[in-house]
């Protein structure tokens, strides 16, 4: 269990938010999903992944609340190319590490979140897709007017994915889309000295824990 992923799920549910449908873009095995269940129980959960894991296949067989699509979400419906080593770091936007350099891309088509999800409504996203949850989210705009929390992975210092936008740019984008930044859930550091990606939780500013929040700066030192 990743305690610390779980000690961050369990602290929205202090505030009061109880999901009742998740969405985990990027879910590989599915580990990021089981580990939330243990925090939102009765959730009902989407899981994308673009690569047929046999792994992730049996474990959304084996649990009743999980569901799975294999499909590859971008801004727009179109065919990309794709760089794949059946690992973490299969993406649209090439890896600049060692492991992805003798990597070819191949052809892939993409679909939207508007699309594929136009009736429906996720509580919580999380979109952990290797330098591609900008494009992704493009795509669901109508989607994530309903959403209360959205999980990105986000770039920090230097670029671990080619010609993927900044973080600056991530916190911009989300902030034109009514989403400003709740918690920091991860981080990735290299050698234990390179932060170059930051796992951050945004709410909606339509969001009544944002209320909650402000009150809890508001009565400080009372």
């Amino acid at each position: 269990m990743d305690r610390n992923l779980c000690n961050k799920l369990n602290n929205l549910k202090l505030f009061g938010f109880n999901p009742n449908n998740i969405l985990d873009l990027g879910a590989h095995h599915g580990i990021w999903s089981y580990n939330c269940l243990h925090v939102f129980p009765t959730a009902q959960y989407m899981l994308i992944e673009p690569i047929k894991y046999e792994e992730l296949i049996h474990i959304c067989n084996k649990i009743t609340n999980f569901n799975y699509k294999n499909l590859l979400f971008y801004e727009t419906e179109t065919e990309v190319d794709w760089y794949e080593m059946k690992n973490t770091g299969d993406s649209i936007f090439k890896e600049r590490t060692h492991h992805f350099s003798n990597c070819e891309p191949v052809k892939k088509q993409t679909v939207t979140l508007d699309t594929i999800f136009e009736k429906e409504k996720y509580d919580l996203i999380k979109i952990d897709c290797q330098g591609a949850e900008i494009s992704i989210l493009k795509g669901g705009q109508n989607l994530i007017k309903n959403t209360e929390f959205i999980i990105l992975e986000m770039p920090f210092c230097g670029q671990y994915n080619a010609n993927v936008s900044s973080f600056s740019e991530h916190i911009n984008f989300m902030e034109a889309n009514n989403f400003v930044v709740f918690d920091i859930i991860g981080q990735h550091i290299h050698d234990n000295r390179l932060l170059f990606q930051i796992d951050i939780i945004f709410i909606n500013k339509n969001s009544s824990i944002l209320n909650k929040a402000q009150n809890m700066i508001d009565t400080m030192g009372k």
